[in-house]
C-alpha cells in the first residue's frame, strides 16, 4: 500500500521504474517502505541512450512487453509489482529458469495462482495479484492509485472481519501513519521530481522547428498548398496540354516513353477530343509506335525459331514464294511436301499445313504484279527523291535494290522502270 502511491507519483511525472524487485524496496526502522533505484533512462530515453528492441530490467520481474522488447508503460511497472507481491507471499517468483526461458515464460506461460502455493492467502488478494500478472497490459489496473484503492478496500475488509471475530480487539485502519506525514523540507526526491518535470516540459515544447509547425497559420498554409497540388494533378487537362505532353515524350529515344505518351496523353486526347487540331501528328506518332512494336514482335519471333525439319523448311519456303507473288511456285512446293513426306509421321503437321494452303483460293491479282508491286513502289520513291534534288539518297535506294536482286533479269527490268 505504500509502494502503489509511490508508483503513481513517479508515473505522473513521466518516470517508469522498469526494474521493480524486492532488492529495490528499502524498509526503514519505522516500518516505512522506500522505493529506490529508479530507471530514469525511461524518461530521458533517446536514440543515443537506448537501443530499439533492447531489454532493461531483471529477468524474473520483467513484464511481457519488456520481454518482447516493446515500449514500456506504467502498467509494465504494475506487472513487476505483481511479481514482487507474488514472491513475498509465496517465497518464489511466478517463473523460474534461465534468462531466455524466463523471457519466453513471461510472454506465454501460465503461473500457479498464489493461493495454490499458500492456501491461506485471501481470495481477494489472490485475484488482485493475478490481475497484476495479466499478459495483456489493458487487463491490469490502470495506475498505482487504482491499485492502492483496491488494496485499501481489501485491508479494511480483512480488519473488520478480524475485529468481528475477536471482540474488544483494537483495529488501526492506518498502520503507516508515519508515511503520510508531510515534511516541509525539500528532499532529493522532490528536487529530482522537479528536474524530471522540467525535462518533460522541455520535450513537450519541442524544437523551434517543431514549434513553428505547430502554429495554426503554418498548418493552414501547408494544407492549402497540398490541396492545390492535388487539384492541379487531377484537374482535367486541355487538348493542347495533352498533345504537348505526349509530343514531348514521343521526342524521346526511349520506346518506353512512347508507350507512356500514348497511354497517358495521346489516347485520352483521341477519346476526349475526337476533332482535335493535331490528328495528323498523332497519327504519325501511332505509326511510329506500331512500327516499333512490329519490329519487337519480329525480333522475338526470330529468337524462338529453332532447328527446322525438312518439311517445315519447304512449307515456309512456299509461304515466302506466295508473299513474293509467285503463287504457282508456292503451290508446286506444297504439293511436293504433301507427296514427299506424307509417309513420314514426324512431318505430319507440315503435310497438313501444306494441304491447307493448297486448299486456299488463289489471289485474283496477277502473280507478277503482286511480286514486283513493292519493288516498283521503292523505285518510284527513288525517282521522287531524285526530282527533289536528293540524288544521293535516290542512288542509295536503287543501289540497295540492285544488291538484293543481283542476277535476277526480271528485277533488272523493274529497276530500270520497264
Amino acid at each position: 500500500m505504500q509502494i502503489a502511491p509511490a508508483l503513481k507519483h513517479a508515473h505522473d511525472r513521466g518516470v517508469i521504474h522498469r526494474d521493480l524487485k524486492p532488492s529495490n524496496l528499502l524498509r526503514g526502522s519505522s516500518g516505512v517502505i522506500k522505493l529506490s533505484d529508479f530507471g530514469i533512462a525511461s524518461l530521458f530515453a533517446s536514440q543515443h541512450l537506448t537501443v530499439t528492441g533492447g531489454i532493461v530490467g531483471t529477468a524474473e520481474y520483467l513484464s511481457p512487453e519488456q520481454a518482447s522488447g516493446k515500449q514500456v508503460t506504467r502498467r509494465s511497472d504494475l506487472y513487476s509489482f505483481g511479481v514482487v507481491l507474488y514472491t513475498l507471499l509465496t517465497g518464489r517468483t511466478p517463473f523460474e529458469g534461465a534468462v531466455l526461458d524466463l523471457l519466453h515464460k513471461h510472454r506465454f506461460a501460465q503461473f500457479e495462482r498464489p493461493s495454490r502455493l499458500v492456501p491461506e492467502v485471501p481470495a481477494d488478494l489472490d485475484d488482485v495479484i493475478c490481475e497484476l500478472l495479466e499478459k495483456d497490459p489493458s487487463r491490469r489496473p490502470s495506475d498505482g492509485m487504482v491499485l492502492y484503492k483496491r488494496l485499501d478496500s481489501l485491508r479494511r475488509k480483512l480488519e473488520y472481519k478480524t475485529a468481528a471475530e475477536q471482540p474488544g480487539r483494537h483495529t488501526r485502519l492506518y498502520p503507516f501513519k508515519n508515511a503520510t506525514v508531510p515534511s516541509n523540507r525539500e528532499g532529493p526526491a522532490t528536487l529530482m521530481s522537479r528536474l524530471m518535470r522540467h525535462e518533460l516540459d522541455r520535450q513537450n515544447r519541442g524544437s523551434p522547428v517543431q514549434r513553428l509547425f505547430n502554429h495554426p497559420w503554418v498548418l493552414a498554409t501547408l494544407f492549402a498548398l497540398s490541396l492545390g497540388t492535388i487539384v492541379w494533378t487531377f484537374w482535367p487537362s486541355s487538348q493542347e496540354t495533352l498533345f504537348q505532353r505526349g509530343a514531348t515524350l514521343m521526342a524521346s529515344d526511349d520506346p518506353n516513353d512512347w508507350q507512356t505518351a500514348w497511354r497517358d496523353y495521346l489516347q485520352p486526347l483521341q477519346e476526349k477530343y475526337p476533332d482535335h487540331a493535331h490528328r495528323q501528328e498523332v497519327d504519325g506518332f501511332r505509326e511510329k509506335i506500331d512500327a516499333w512494336e512490329a519490329d519487337q514482335r519480329a525480333a522475338e519471333a526470330s529468337r524462338h525459331i529453332g532447328r527446322m525439319s525438312e518439311a517445315q523448311w519447304f512449307y515456309q519456303e512456299g509461304l515466302r514464294l506466295r508473299q513474293r507473288g509467285d503463287e504457282a511456285a508456292a503451290r508446286r512446293v506444297w504439293r511436293a511436301v504433301v507427296q514427299g513426306f506424307k509417309e513420314a509421321p514426324s512431318e505430319a503437321s507440315w503435310v497438313r499445313l501444306s494441304e491447307k494452303e493448297l486448299g486456299k483460293a488463289a489471289d485474283d491479282k496477277p502473280a507478277v504484279e503482286r511480286k514486283w508491286a513493292s519493288v516498283r513502289e521503292a523505285v518510284q520513291r527513288a525517282k521522287e527523291l531524285q526530282a527533289a534534288g536528293k540524288g544521293d539518297e535516290a542512288e542509295k535506294v536503287l543501289q540497295a535494290l540492285r544488291e538484293l536482286y543481283r542476277g535476277d533479269a526480271a528485277a533488272e527490268k523493274v529497276l530500270e522502270g520497264k
